[in-house]
């Protein structure tokens, strides 16, 4: 990406007027009547159409570019941190033997697509094919 032309393009961007967006793009962009602050996925849905004057080339193409990649990134990795935590609550010193691509994952998998984990209440039908699978892995293994 030619670095000149974004610094251009950012310089260009910030030097915009209030006038220089249209009253009609600023009224479906308002958060609220009495709120002075505008949606920025609408100005920049707009922004990203202006051409540079007398030309027809895009005034803010390598902006948006940036943009788009920057709105990407994910603002949080909460989910992930509580992956962790979970493995970690199951996987204590009393329990070390927890194979990660075996019980372990089969507690994180049961644990994080349940809602309500702590009142769940597994089918009857549930109940019998685990104790059935239990079962079988036992008389194979003994």
């Amino acid at each position: 990406m030619d670095l000149e032309s974004l610094n251009e393009q950012f310089l260009n961007y910030q030097l915009l007027l209030e006038e220089d967006i249209p009253a009609e793009v600023k009224e479906v962009a308002k958060c609220a009547e009495d709120d002075p602050h505008y949606r920025i996925d609408i100005l920049w849905g707009y922004l990203k159409g202006v051409k540079k004057p007398g030309t027809n080339s895009l005034e803010f193409d390598l902006l948006f570019r940036v943009a788009e990649v920057v709105m990407t990134i994910p603002h949080s990795n909460a989910g992930e941190e509580r992956i962790f935590s979970l493995i970690n609550k199951n996987k204590t010193p009393s329990r070390s033997s927890l194979e990660l691509n075996g019980t372990l994952f089969s507690l994180i998998v049961v644990k994080t697509h349940i809602q309500d984990p702590l009142n769940w209440q597994p089918s009857r039908c549930l109940i019998e094919k685990a104790k059935k699978s239990t079962k079988l892995y036992n008389d194979k293994h003994k």
